[in-house]
């Protein structure tokens, strides 16, 4: 692309929305319930109120708290690498 045309792209270009609390698209519901599955999978069978205490956490301390619902019988490593790949292979959020 030539200046005179990355100049007009520029002036085409009226605004950039990033939704970063889930006004506009609910993420939260939909990484919820694919890591109840996760859970139920690796055998928790403690309450799913339980799980919605990681909403609001880092990923680390996520995957920590997880790690403890489990009475560690999952390795840490191995609840993050599947994580990872549930949500951004097998199961990612087309927006």
């Amino acid at each position: 692309m030539d200046d005179e045309n990355s100049c007009k792209m520029l002036y085409m270009i009226k605004a950039v929305l990033f939704d970063m609390d889930g006004i506009l698209y609910d993420s939260e519901y939909y990484y919820m319930q694919g890591t109840v599955a996760q859970m139920r999978a690796y055998g928790y069978e403690g309450p799913v109120e339980n799980i919605y205490q990681i909403i609001g956490t880092t990923m680390q301390k996520t995957y920590e708290m997880l790690y403890d619902m489990l009475d560690g019988k999952v390795p840490l490593d191995v609840i993050r690498e599947n994580n990872e790949r549930y949500f951004n292979v097998e199961h990612p959020i087309h927006f």
